[in-house]
């Protein structure tokens, strides 16, 4: 007897806060691809990609508008499993991380990291998350510091601040 292997109905999220970012391999483009592979090798069908461009992890969840449009598809029950490239793609703040988890956990959505392993079925595993997503938001932290302490500088000696967006 031949048995086939379910398919698992997979959404791919991609989230590339800003341009240095890319120097890195973190373009949209790349975690796609990167995500594509470990589908593949996994068997896993991509049903749908959620792709936020210029947005910071550490935000409200509700700022994050492919996010939003996830956590909805997930209600509807639109597939079973979320795939990110690492944890810090999916969340640099522990409050919002857990509100989206709460709604995945009741859909029974499961969650997958391609080039991290988490275990949230266990003690450990959920520790290890726990300190993780600390440090990530800590992180993040900085980074904001950091930025307005140039910004202010910046002020203070009559220059420009440019962005982009």
């Amino acid at each position: 007897m031949i048995r086939l292997k379910k398919l698992i109905r997979t959404a791919g999220y991609v989230r590339c806060s800003h341009e240095e970012q890319k120097k890195y391999g973190y373009t949209v483009e790349a975690q796609k691809s990167g995500l594509q592979k470990y589908a593949n090798e996994k068997g896993y069908i991509i049903v749908e990609w959620y792709i936020d461009e210029a947005k910071s992890g550490r935000k409200k969840a509700r700022k994050r508008k492919e996010l939003m449009r996830l956590v909805e598809d997930a209600k509807q029950k639109k597939f079973e499993m979320i795939i990110f490239k690492c944890i810090d793609r999916w969340f640099r703040n522990i409050s919002e991380y857990y509100k989206i988890q709460e709604i995945l956990e009741d859909n029974k959505i499961d969650w997958e990291c391609s080039e991290e392993e988490y275990d949230t079925t266990t003690r450990e595993g959920r520790l290890k998350l726990n300190l993780y997503l600390m440090l990530a938001q800590d992180e993040a932290d900085k980074g904001s510091e950091r930025i307005i302490y140039v910004f202010d500088n910046k002020i203070k000696q009559g220059e420009a601040i440019v962005g982009t967006q």
